[in-house]
């Protein structure tokens, strides 16, 4: 969505409600990430981490939430996609635990997906 207000219904009131350990990737993947909401497709800027249920990344894009969202990943070898749906999406510069980092996107949001581990070992890969 377009614009610098996030309605109401975008504002996260429990950020990070994911109770599994959470991991930042040792390196971003050498592949294109997307976020496929509806008929809208958004690059996704980075991520932030990953764990077993989910996936938290940074997009210029706010995602109303929830949002039923497809992550569409592709490089050389491979191309899939991975349903879920946005459970939080704020403001990356509103998150404390991001003010010494370089922000690389807008919005920082918190996706819950369908099938976590296909993803999560493909974005892991040596």
């Amino acid at each position: 969505m377009n614009g610098e207000a996030i309605p109401e219904t975008r504002k996260a009131t429990n950020i990070d409600q994911r109770k599994q350990d959470r991991r930042a990737l040792e390196q971003e993947p050498d592949g294109e990430l997307d976020l496929r909401c509806g008929a809208e497709r958004f690059r996704i800027q980075a991520i932030n981490d990953v764990s077993n249920s989910g996936i938290s990344i940074f997009a210029d894009q706010a995602i109303a939430v929830p949002g039923k969202v497809v992550v569409e990943y592709s490089d050389i070898s491979a191309r899939f996609e991975v349903y879920g749906t946005v459970v939080w999406c704020t403001r990356a510069e509103t998150m404390p635990s991001l003010r010494d980092r370089s922000i690389r996107g807008r919005y920082l949001m918190g996706i819950e997906l369908l099938s976590p581990l296909l993803l999560i070992n493909l974005l892991q890969k040596d």
